[in-house]
């Protein structure tokens, strides 16, 4: 029972949800590195609580996450002052998050397996923005497991969410990805491309305020 989720109404979770309960959930400890993701159906319950039925579990290594403390101030979630703005290509704003940042989130969905949902991080400027319409993002040697790629494989679709973390902000997308096998003019050798279909940015509604501590020592310099 997930009983402390902060209601935005605007957000298309809620939308989604009433007709798509399958959800990935992914549980991060920025301060240790710690995460755990599950995976399994969503309901939402009185008093805005939502239940979740665990359909599988299992952790992942703490590669390429960067360390921050959250400091959560008492009194709840504020309104929002900053009305949500969305678009199709992105702008000046949009773009320069996606530069300047070391962590986002993507969603991925197998047609019998359920969706999940994962963590990437690297060095500032690690995600490329190729167009006004298209990142590219380096794929680095992780824990071998291949979810996210796999899932990839089968249905392009996908979501990707970059968290501003000192305006308290985020930026999430819809889209298709193409995995790019064995780029070997390139570092790294292996990629993939999302093409954006939409993008929303809003507010975080909630009292958080984070403290950068490091980068992740397994970032490709």
């Amino acid at each position: 029972d997930l009983s402390r989720v902060g209601i935005d109404e605007v957000d298309p979770l809620w939308r989604n949800i009433e007709h798509e309960p399958r959800i990935g959930t992914l549980f991060l400890e920025l301060a240790t590195r710690r995460r755990l993701r599950i995976n399994g159906r969503v309901a939402r319950l009185a008093d805005d609580k939502l239940g979740l039925s665990v359909d599988e579990c299992f952790p992942n290594c703490p590669k390429f996450i960067q360390r921050r403390r959250v400091l959560v101030e008492p009194g709840g979630s504020p309104d929002a002052d900053w009305p949500p703005t969305e678009g199709r290509t992105l702008g000046a704003e949009q773009v320069a998050l996606i530069r300047k940042s070391d962590t986002f989130f993507v969603a991925s969905k197998h047609p019998q397996r359920g969706v999940d949902a994962s963590h990437r991080g690297g060095a500032p400027g690690f995600v490329e923005v190729v167009d006004e319409r298209t990142l590219r993002i380096p794929d680095y040697l992780g824990n071998s497991m291949f979810n996210t790629l796999g899932n990839l494989v089968v249905d392009p679709r996908a979501g990707i969410v970059f968290v501003d973390f000192e305006r308290n902000r985020t930026l999430q997308m819809i889209g298709r990805a193409e995995i790019l096998w064995d780029r070997e003019d390139e570092p790294g050798g292996r990629f993939w491309e999302f093409r954006v279909a939409r993008w929303r940015s809003s507010e975080v509604r909630a009292r958080v305020e984070w403290e950068f501590v490091d980068y992740s020592p397994h970032n490709p310099g």
